[in-house]
């Protein structure tokens, strides 16, 4: 069996042990890991020989096979047209007035990072920045993370690695942190984050995770979602939402995308970057725009 598996120094004295279609690796000490795992207590999980494939997903890779009318020519630059609706609707709502009313712009990217940052790019080239141009991100986000579990303390360092910062930092959009997580009581500090809002130069571009916050998994509540909506409007900002696990937060695709769905309502200018894997959209105020 050859496995993916690499870290910062040589990972000895690891148990493989299958596990269906997955294989578990047990530590019998401590290791650092490197990119694209994740250190659960003291358990890594890893994808190697091969993966659990959704059996939607097979069958679906059957009815391309046997498909005469594709032909293989490259797409549209914006992506197929087919899937790019398709997503907006997931996201959106069949029912929502920004599609209605064409208001909403869809590209087809590679994955999350992809997206994010075509979305990063779009922004750096076209958002009337006020001043220095530059995105708050909650602390944490994607890309690294500290945890304490019971008395077993564990740090997963990937910053080398494709994440928020470096991906804006790339298209020269300078990354500043908002209070997020609050480790006393294991869940959002919503006052902090209230209060960068407030307190944010006017017309800033604020990116929030739709549902399932990587890597807290902590939310706001619906009300909560309101507030930081009314918030957000009334320092004319801009919303650059991050959805990544639509549906593995409660179960629920609609409820996941309570928030974005919210804010399009509102009239909050806003750019989502949707996990499918992955298109973005842009909702702009009207049709003309």
């Amino acid at each position: 069996m050859q496995t993916a598996f690499s870290s910062s120094r040589p990972h000895t004295s690891l148990i493989p042990t299958k596990r269906k279609s997955t294989w578990v690796l047990e530590p019998i000490a401590m290791i650092t890991v490197s990119p694209g795992y994740y250190l659960l207590s003291r358990r890594l999980v890893v994808a190697v020989a091969r993966r659990l494939v959704h059996e939607l997903i097979i069958q679906a890779t059957q009815l391309l096979l046997n498909d005469d009318t594709l032909d293989h020519e490259y797409l549209p630059i914006l992506g197929l047209p087919e899937y790019t609706v398709a997503a907006a609707k997931l996201i959106l709502g069949s029912d929502s007035p920004a599609i209605q009313e064409k208001r909403v712009v869809s590209v087809q990217t590679i994955s999350g990072t992809g997206a994010n940052h075509l979305g990063g790019l779009f922004l750096s080239k076209f958002y009337g920045f006020n001043g220095v141009r530059q995105i708050y991100l909650s602390n944490p986000t994607w890309g690294k993370c500290t945890r304490r579990a019971g008395l077993t303390s564990w740090k997963l360092n990937i910053t080398h690695i494709a994440n928020h910062q470096a991906i804006f930092r790339n298209v020269g959009i300078e990354p500043i942190d908002y209070p997020y997580y609050d480790p006393k009581t294991i869940g959002l500090d919503i006052n902090g984050f209230m209060n960068a809002i407030k307190t944010a130069p006017e017309r800033s571009v604020f990116l929030l995770h739709a549902c399932a916050h990587n890597p807290t998994g902590v939310d706001p509540t619906r009300e909560e979602w309101k507030t930081i909506a009314d918030a957000i409007l009334e320092r004319n900002h801009y919303a650059f939402f991050d959805c990544a696990y639509q549906g593995f937060a409660s179960g629920d695709l609609d409820n996941d995308a309570f928030a974005v769905r919210y804010f399009a309502f509102r009239g909050v200018p806003m750019l989502v970057c949707q996990v499918c894997s992955t298109p973005f959209h842009v909702v702009l105020r009207d049709a003309e725009s």
